[in-house]
């Protein structure tokens, strides 16, 4: 026989996991356009700048900085949405097999 409470349990985990996924997707929109932003100034400062080695050496020791911060923005990203995507693979499974065991029954 099915168990509700089994099923109820992890259909709201799947919804937490689905949360987690959708702030993961937030994330990676917010790293996309802090990278658009960057590409545009850094096109910006070498078109306005060329030949000023000066400037454009100590402007790659800030752009140094912010690609640092976003690499490891994405990599935590990255780890938790595949945390979150394997948590939602598990429990589809567990809910799969209640659903097929109720079926034999």
């Amino acid at each position: 026989m099915l168990n509700n409470v089994v099923v109820n349990e992890i259909v709201m985990e799947m919804d937490s996991d689905l949360g987690g996924i959708g702030l993961r997707a937030e994330n990676l929109d917010v790293i996309s356009n802090e990278l658009d932003y960057l590409r545009q100034d850094m096109d910006k400062a070498t078109e306005e700048h060329a030949g000023n080695f000066a400037y454009l050496g100590m402007y790659m020791l800030e752009v140094h900085n912010k690609v640092k911060l976003l690499n490891d923005y994405l990599n935590v990203t990255l780890n938790n949405l595949e945390g979150d995507l394997n948590q939602i693979q598990d429990r589809h499974k567990k809910l799969f097999e209640l659903l097929v065991d109720k079926e034999k029954q």
